[in-house]
């Protein structure tokens, strides 16, 4: 809902959407800028960039995954569904990245992992921690950095109306008892891309059950 007003508004270059819930007919159909293109995955995943960045073609994909390459870097695009994405799933893609690192191109993992411990509102949101397998096998297995490392550097929370440091959360879960806080949603880079950190922040909006995180980069480095 509202994701092409989002974009414009955010003046951004590329959107990684996971768990779409909608078929290639109807994600192609929504307008949007003419500066703009479409990459329809499956009901689970899907990309839009701006022509600009020069798209070259889909180098690997799976049903939870799709890596593509630009001209200038190499997009991995991920949903961990829960109950579903599992070892072997993780194993494929991490394969993938460490092939493809022959191409000395730099590498963005964006997605939806579906797997982080909650936090609640009466815990001191400082002690908090990822019991993420995925998350961790994938920084151990493939040398991407997880820009959530970098927290301490940035001031990730950003609304229209404030901009404050709290606990980082990009999903919520309301029960009777209680209202939990999951990080969920990360974006990996190559370790050549982390001195281009320019800024990144957590967007508070409802155009989706989760809020995006946006990340800004100065540039790519040359190749």
């Amino acid at each position: 809902k509202g994701l092409h007003k989002f974009i414009e508004k955010e003046k951004l270059d590329l959107i990684s959407l996971q768990d779409l819930k909608v078929n290639r007919e109807k994600f192609e159909s929504k307008n949007i800028s003419k500066n703009y293109e479409k990459l329809y995955h499956n009901e689970y995943l899907g990309v839009i960039f701006k022509k600009k960045l020069k798209f070259k073609k889909k180098l690997a994909s799976e049903k939870y995954f799709v890596i593509i390459e630009f001209e200038r870097f190499i997009l991995i695009n991920l949903y961990a569904k829960p109950s579903s994405f599992n070892m072997k799933h993780l194993k494929n893609l991490v394969n993938h990245i460490n092939r493809l690192k022959r191409k000395n191109k730099p590498m963005i993992l964006t997605g939806d992992f579906n797997s982080a411990v909650p936090c609640n509102k009466r815990r001191s949101f400082i002690r908090w921690r990822r019991a993420n397998w995925t998350v961790e096998e994938i920084m151990v297995r493939t040398e991407l950095l997880d820009i959530w490392n970098f927290l301490s550097k940035f001031d990730v929370i950003k609304s229209d109306f404030k901009k404050e440091w709290i606990f980082p959360y990009t999903y919520i879960h309301n029960t009777e008892s209680d209202e939990y806080w999951y990080l969920n949603d990360h974006i990996f880079l190559s370790k050549k891309l982390i001195s281009n950190i320019e800024y990144f922040y957590i967007k508070i909006t409802d155009i989706s059950d989760h809020m995006p995180v946006v990340l800004i980069l100065r540039s790519f480095p040359k190749q």
